[in-house]
């Protein structure tokens, strides 16, 4: 993904304007991460299809799973930007490009690693379903 779509999209809606932190992170930040939460859920839905489970059982199980992935990217990209602190509308946008360089290299792929794991030790009748198919298979 090229980092500085989010940027491009937030500049195209027009909510650059000058504003705080928190003003930044309640109300541009959810439209910034969007294109991270969807590489996110792609990754996850083909790490979970290759257990040769689907991703629509997953969902039926647990109605919740997408909305808490969604919200544990924010939090991360919020965490992170508090932690920089940054003072204007400039600095704001560059801490987001540098922390969402910084996902796509890295942490999105430990991120669902986790959420894989956490997900299959929580759903274990998933896992039966899992090893029916693939004896079947």
């Amino acid at each position: 993904m090229d980092c500085s779509k989010g940027w491009k999209m937030a500049a195209m809606q027009g909510i650059n304007a000058e504003k705080s932190l928190e003003e930044f992170i309640e109300k541009d930040l959810p439209l910034l991460v969007k294109p991270h939460c969807n590489d996110t859920i792609k990754i996850l839905t083909n790490a979970i299809e290759s257990y040769h489970i689907s991703f629509k059982d997953v969902l039926a199980r647990n109605p919740v799973f997408l909305e808490w992935v969604k919200q544990r990217i924010y939090l991360y990209f919020a965490s992170h930007i508090k932690n920089l602190d940054p003072t204007n509308n400039e600095e704001f946008y560059a801490c987001y490009g540098a922390i969402a360089l910084q996902y796509q290299r890295e942490y999105i792929y430990s991120f669902t690693e986790v959420q894989l794991q956490n997900l299959m030790n929580n759903l274990d009748d998933l896992k039966g379903i899992h090893s029916t198919t693939a004896k079947v298979k």
